[in-house]
């Protein structure tokens, strides 16, 4: 028997495909349900797992609790151009302690030899 097209106007899937996937919509149903214990129920796994090295049950968790983490370009602090001048200025700033003061001097000699 040879394939014939479907007449025009006529769907060959009248329901149409899903429009999510049958877990989806099971996973709805039971979140929806309002069910108060089933909820604990799958927050102690999810904080058992993740407390026993499950990575993305931890991920999840802090997620969750806390928001995913922003990673734009407006957080990340430009580059400041120092000029020469307050460059010296924070280097005497610095140099006021004399601990540090001494640690750069050891820094800076080899042998007793200054490096250059």
């Amino acid at each position: 028997m040879p394939l014939k097209p479907w007449p025009k106007g006529v769907s060959g899937n009248p329901g149409g495909r899903r429009k999510k996937p049958l877990i989806v919509e099971a996973l709805q149903q039971i979140g929806e349900a309002n069910d108060s214990e089933k909820a604990k129920q799958i927050a102690e796994k999810l904080y058992s797992s993740a407390i026993h090295g499950s990575v993305p049950a931890a991920k999840l968790i802090v997620e969750y609790l806390h928001g995913k983490p922003k990673h734009s370009e407006q957080e990340q602090k430009p580059e400041v151009q120092l000029t020469r001048e307050q460059i010296d200025q924070q280097l005497a700033e610095l140099l006021k302690d004399p601990g540090l003061r001494e640690r750069l001097a050891k820094l800076l000699t080899t042998d007793g030899k200054v490096i250059q």
